[in-house]
């Protein structure tokens, strides 16, 4: 039903601009839901996707029987009682210095050494 504007009171037209403001906001609710059932549905996407590639992953290497490492490790660091923290520290340094990958890098054993004046 198309009104003229000169058959049109204005409690009408108040009416009619109400309910053409709750059709846009409806449809405008209608899309946000759509955006954001499209960004989950993706989410999830990639969460699978990383799953699938976890498992394609190379298998964790083993140096013995019992003991299992992270891919890229090297094997254990003797330590020499220096608390991890500082180890890691450490390493971390020395792989910065030499601008190659930490897991590139086989640390065999960490220890203090005293100054050799005795201070």
């Amino acid at each position: 039903m198309i009104l003229a504007v000169e058959n049109v009171s204005i409690p009408e037209a108040l009416l009619l601009s109400v309910v053409a403001m709750a059709i846009i906001m409806t449809v405008l609710a209608c899309i946000m839901g759509l955006i954001y059932a499209m960004r989950y549905a993706f989410v999830g996407l990639d969460a699978l996707k990383a799953k699938i590639l976890a498992k394609k992953a190379t298998p964790v290497e083993t140096v013995e029987e019992d003991v299992v490492l992270a891919p890229g490790s090297c094997g254990e660091v003797a330590t020499f009682g220096i608390p991890d923290r500082e180890v890691a520290m450490i390493m971390a340094i020395v792989a910065d210095q030499l601008n190659t990958p930490l897991n590139e890098l086989r640390f065999i054993s960490i220890k203090e050494i005293e100054d050799a004046k005795g201070e």
